[in-house]
């Protein structure tokens, strides 16, 4: 019993001394600070603002597309490290729409990150990248429909034809990316 007791203590010892270096480094107060902004995000600037947009949406079972109309805005939040816009707009006998984006920059992963909620039931998360050549956003993304509890995945792209004027369009397909849900293009104006 005795060398069993010794034993366990070797063991506990050896233990503790291994962990004691996976510990992370000790962080004081004056550690938490706010990391530097990232120059990344002064491309969200495009989108920020006041604008009004025109879209035509096609959707799984619609004969014809339908033309909708609403407005945005997106303000910056969190010390411009995030670009929060809201959407309103009229989907005729659908009812009225409105939708929250989150955009900013992953400083990690070099990429843009996208959030986007719906009263219609679409949660979904993506990616952004930015071609400087052709001054066109690629998205692409995957998320839910809450309605249906359907999973999807989405993509598109977003063209600044002017300061003042966005030319986008996209599609949400299923979970596999096979069959198209729904298809949409628009306009939007800065108001």
């Amino acid at each position: 019993m005795k060398a069993n007791g010794i034993g366990c203590l070797l063991m506990v010892a050896a233990t503790s001394a291994l962990l004691t270096g996976c510990a992370g480094p000790k962080h004081g107060m004056a550690d938490m600070k706010p990391p530097e902004r990232a120059a990344e995000l002064d491309k969200l600037e495009a989108f920020a603002g006041n604008w009004e947009y025109t879209l035509e949406m096609t959707m799984e079972g619609m004969e014809k597309p339908e033309t909708y109309t609403g407005t945005s805005y997106a303000t910056w939040e969190c010390d411009r490290r995030l670009l929060v816009e809201r959407v309103e707009g009229d989907m005729g006998e659908m009812g009225k729409f409105h939708g929250l984006g989150i955009y900013t920059w992953d400083p990690q992963d070099k990429v843009y990150r996208t959030f986007w909620f719906s009263n219609m039931g679409e949660m979904e998360h993506g990616t952004m990248r930015y071609d400087e050549a052709t001054h066109t956003w690629t998205m692409k993304g995957e998320g839910q429909n809450l309605v249906t509890g359907e999973r999807t995945r989405g993509k598109g792209t977003c063209k600044a034809s002017d300061a003042n004027t966005m030319e986008w369009s996209g599609a949400q397909y299923d979970s596999w990316g096979w069959t198209k849900k729904m298809e949409m293009k628009g306009t939007s104006k800065r108001k």
